[in-house]
């Protein structure tokens, strides 16, 4: 007889949620960068999957869209007991970047750089009160309430600071074959992501990858195992060598569908400039040289020039000048396969469209 698990297997409704995707309407007010296929995904399990042994939180909700949805789906929910609570948490502090974004999202209002939107995060989620908790915070200084957690969404893993903060006092909260973890930046190019993608590689015996979201960045992980903080593995940039970065990355390929490899693989060689692994990184460079030309963006061609231009003294591979000759290399490399005029800050992610952040600690 087979274990309990694998009668109940946590893709059943991972399977149903893909025959939604296409017809998902987004509700009107959900102003964020996410796209309707991850909508659709949170409000799905919200509704027919979440069982209230623990709550859910979505770190990084911005202007509340992802928290929106979930709000939906939970207030549909007439199945779950015991826990009926989403903790929503941000900054809610503007910045510039955001500004184009919310031009092409019509967002309601115009802010100013640190002015605070918390307010009216909060009241476009008053509907769904008292079910849902707002809260402004920082997520370096917060400790999160010892409670379990059934369905964690991740859009607030920037730094590897805050990666390990994350992880450190919200991953062991959840719950042995009941808790999901989504990491929403993980099929992405920018360097900051490799947190995603290297962290949950060192996890992979705790957290087991069952589904990508098609047409977005968003990856469903779920926890086959526990997590003790006396079992945490290192989770500091420089605890990982350029070996243990190719064996990351290919088990990282093997949990995105193959469209999205090419964004790996910058993000792969972002990574390996800024900590200064520069024989790798020219190793990587090559590997890239071989995609097809129209695979790279001028954004994520942009983001390795970026990187090449911060990328500290080398610790691996020729030092010197044939090391900076390497570096030079890998610019012109990049600066060759981008004709155009460069795009600056983050793009707005819809479905079938570019790629790109949300929340922003």
């Amino acid at each position: 007889m087979k274990p309990l698990f694998w009668r109940h297997r946590p893709d059943k409704w991972l399977t149903r949620v893909c025959q939604r995707y296409r017809a998902y309407q987004r509700p009107p007010n959900a102003y964020g960068m996410s796209t309707d296929f991850e909508l659709c995904l949170l409000e799905t399990y919200a509704r027919e999957v979440f069982k209230g042994k623990g709550k859910i939180v979505d770190l990084g909700c911005w202007y509340g869209a992802t928290t929106l949805c979930l709000a939906r789906g939970l207030a549909a929910n007439t199945r779950a007991v015991g826990y009926r609570t989403i903790e929503a948490l941000d900054l809610f502090e503007w910045e510039s970047w955001m500004d184009p974004i919310a031009q092409e999202l019509c967002l309601p209002r115009q802010y100013e750089p640190s002015q605070s939107f918390y307010e009216d995060v909060k009241n476009l989620l008053s509907p769904y009160c008292p079910m849902v908790n707002v809260q402004r915070q920082n997520l370096l200084q917060y400790q999160p309430p010892p409670e379990p957690i059934e369905m964690l969404f991740i859009d607030a893993m920037k730094t590897w600071e805050l990666a390990a903060k994350i992880i450190t006092c919200f991953f062991p909260l959840l719950m042995k074959r009941k808790s999901y973890v989504i990491q929403q930046d993980f099929a992405f190019y920018h360097s900051v992501v490799a947190t995603n993608h290297l962290l949950m590689w060192r996890l992979r015996d705790y957290l087991q990858c069952v589904h990508h979201v098609p047409c977005s960045p968003g990856v469903v992980f779920f926890c086959v195992k526990p997590l003790h903080p006396s079992e945490l593995p290192p989770l500091t940039p420089d605890s990982f060598t350029a070996e243990m970065v190719d064996e990351a990355y290919e088990y990282c390929r093997a949990c995105v569908s193959s469209d999205t490899h090419i964004m790996l693989e910058v993000a792969k060689l972002g990574f390996l400039l800024e900590r200064g692994h520069v024989q790798a990184a020219y190793r990587q460079m090559k590997k890239l040289d071989a995609a097809p030309s129209d695979d790279l963006s001028d954004e994520m061609l942009e983001e390795v020039r970026r990187m090449v231009q911060q990328c500290p003294a080398p610790r691996t591979g020729p030092e010197g000048t044939e090391a900076a000759s390497w570096l030079g290399e890998i610019d012109a490399w990049s600066l060759a396969l981008s004709p155009h005029t460069p795009l600056s800050g983050g793009s707005v992610r819809r479905e079938g469209g570019a790629l790109g952040g949300e929340g922003d600690y």
